[in-house]
């Protein structure tokens, strides 16, 4: 594989003068991160401080708890990982609507067995699609589909179910 360059001139005009990060100047050039950040070693380029998101403790509260948005949803609206919204909201002490594993009980009440089956065999929709419908993550599907001791569909018929919806 060849190795990967890019002028240093060309580095310095997209990182310095327009303020592009890591990640957009890696999607630009197509290759990874870390191959830029290589590079900027090289050139003795200073990497900038990473920038705290920040989100103003009413404006978090009021879509949290009076707008009942998501930590997802907020994340996708304020451009920042969900990550970064759990932290903000622990420094500001505002209470998660559902503690420790409590959201377990929680997603079983929101869907019941026979809609799961429903939804996962009869209408073939996968984790990812019943977790747009339901507002829950693929993951929580999964596990709920466990839970309900539902047969969950093999990787090779989960990749053609998917190859047949495009």
């Amino acid at each position: 594989m060849a190795k990967f360059y890019i002028d240093k001139s060309v580095l310095e005009q997209l990182y310095l003068v327009d303020n592009k990060s890591i990640r957009e100047i890696s999607r630009i050039c197509k290759t990874s991160p870390i191959v830029i950040r290589t590079r900027m070693r090289k050139y003795n380029i200073t990497v900038r401080e990473k920038k705290t998101p920040i989100i103003n403790k009413d404006i978090l509260e009021n879509l949290y708890t009076v707008k009942r948005m998501s930590v997802k949803e907020i994340g996708t609206l304020c451009e920042i990982h969900v990550y970064h919204v759990q932290k903000l909201m622990a420094s500001y002490g505002i209470e998660s609507r559902i503690e420790g594993r409590k959201w377990r009980s929680k997603v079983l009440s929101i869907i019941n067995k026979e809609v799961l089956e429903d939804l996962y065999i009869n209408k073939e929709l996968s984790t990812h699609e019943i977790g747009k419908i339901i507002n829950i993550s693929p993951g929580t599907v999964h596990w709920a589909i466990l839970q309900y001791n539902i047969q969950p569909r093999e990787r090779v018929s989960a990749l053609r179910l998917r190859a047949s919806k495009a």
